[in-house]
């Protein structure tokens, strides 16, 4: 028996689009190929995936965008502590953001396996974890 698939309410995918590196408006069909968006555009595959979740992985994805939204609220805090290296004894983690960063792409990672979907390549938002590009690969070498 084919399991169905369960519905996303539009803010879960605005908030996966968002976490994905993708914009939060409707998808703009970039290119048209015999008379379909072509499925080369992620964010095309985005939108289909997000169509077709099965009811038994809803829950997972649900809980990682609940880390995600976290993860972004501790990002947005860190912001109100860059002009403070200490507070009495304790003494901030200079990096800081950047291991939350860290942190918000690797989770963003587990989303976009559960979907099936790469996170958008040309997002600003993971430029500098390298989070949207693949590894370089390693060069072939020879007898």
């Amino acid at each position: 028996m084919a399991e169905n698939n369960a519905i996303l309410s539009q803010e879960e995918k605005t908030s996966i689009n968002m976490h994905l590196g993708y914009f939060a408006q409707a998808m703009m069909v970039g290119s048209i190929a015999l008379g379909i968006p072509a499925a080369t555009e992620p964010m095309f595959l985005v939108a289909n995936a997000m169509e077709r979740v099965p009811e038994s992985a809803v829950g997972k994805i649900r809980k990682f965008l609940a880390v995600l939204d976290s993860i972004e609220d501790k990002l947005i805090a860190v912001v109100g502590n860059l002009e403070v290296n200490k507070i009495g004894g304790i003494e901030l983690r200079s990096d800081a953001g950047d291991a939350i960063e860290h942190e918000y792409a690797r989770w963003a990672h587990r989303l976009c396996n559960a979907l099936g979907v790469p996170l958008n390549p040309f997002a600003l938002r993971y430029a500098s974890t390298g989070a949207g590009t693949r590894p370089a690969s390693r060069p072939v070498t020879t007898g």
